[in-house]
């Protein structure tokens, strides 16, 4: 008897241990997707949990191994910033209840590497793919990018796949359309034209209703500036004189050269100075 009962609390000692503070791979809840922003507003973030699924209270570092991406390009990171980089790898801390939260502030696609994902040494996941709403990696989410965007509609390209649904469509290019211009802050002279000193933006782009283009050239000289649907049909011609060098807003009431109001959806413009000339997209929502 009296053995018996002193291999059930050593059988109970030996398994405390194990009862402490590893955290599960298996139960954790870790994001679909990792997708950055230039401006950092998109967070990959995981819930790291014990294996009885209850939140694992220890303060740890955790890692997400981003070396099998070399295409991806990162803001810098300011000294009390929420990660920190060692070589290719990124590290935060988790928090008392288990979070771990990495709001990427980056640009350029990754797919097909092994990405794993670690707390304090322990393997949580590995995924594979890494989206972007800067698909170029320029650290601007531009119409460019919204092009590249749409080209990639009805296709299972993930690097295009916000909504973690599997396939890219309207719903992918509308989240990535709230993010255009957004950009990181050591990015200087965002622009739709060749050089910093001539160009054209809308704003707001996504656009309900009114737009106003803010245009900058260095020279004087005959501009236009006209909107286009993507047939390249001119729905209105909001430009069309001799200009002074500078900047300047020109309005677009939002409606078409017969006062009627453009179904919603991607539009291109067009600037021109003399030669120079810059385009970029614009987005209509309804």
């Amino acid at each position: 008897m009296r053995s018996a009962l002193f291999a059930l609390v050593t059988i109970v000692l030996c398994s405390a241990p194990a009862l402490g503070g590893v955290p599960s791979a298996t139960e954790s809840d870790v994001d679909p997707c990792i997708i950055t922003c230039p401006a950092g507003d998109s967070v990959f973030t995981a819930i790291i949990r014990h294996a009885d699924r209850v939140p694992w209270d220890h303060v740890g570092d955790a890692e997400l191994d981003l070396c099998g991406c070399p295409n991806l390009h990162f803001g810098p990171v300011a000294a009390n910033g929420p990660y920190t980089f060692n070589g290719c790898t990124v590290h935060t801390m988790t928090d008392v209840d288990g979070n771990a939260r990495f709001p990427l502030s980056a640009g350029g696609v990754c797919s097909g590497a092994a990405i794993p994902f670690y707390v304090e040494g322990q393997l949580i996941r590995t995924l594979s793919v890494v989206a972007s709403f800067d698909q170029n990696g320029d650290l601007a989410v531009t119409a460019a990018d919204l092009a590249i965007i749409q080209s990639k509609a009805g296709t299972a390209d993930r690097t295009a796949d916000f909504d973690c649904d599997g396939i890219v469509t309207s719903n992918d290019y509308n989240i990535a359309a709230a993010h255009l211009g957004h950009h990181d802050a050591s990015v200087v002279g965002i622009g739709d034209g060749p050089e910093a000193g001539f160009g054209a933006r809308p704003a707001p782009n996504p656009s309900h209703g009114p737009v106003d283009f803010v245009i900058r050239t260095p020279a004087r000289g005959r501009a236009t500036l006209a909107l286009f649907d993507l047939t390249g049909r001119r729905l209105a011609t909001l430009l069309d004189r001799e200009i002074e060098p500078g900047a300047m807003r020109v309005g677009w009431s939002g409606r078409d050269q017969y006062g009627r109001t453009p179904a919603a959806g991607l539009y291109f413009y067009r600037f021109t100075v003399g030669a120079q000339r810059a385009q970029g997209l614009l987005v209509i929502a309804r």
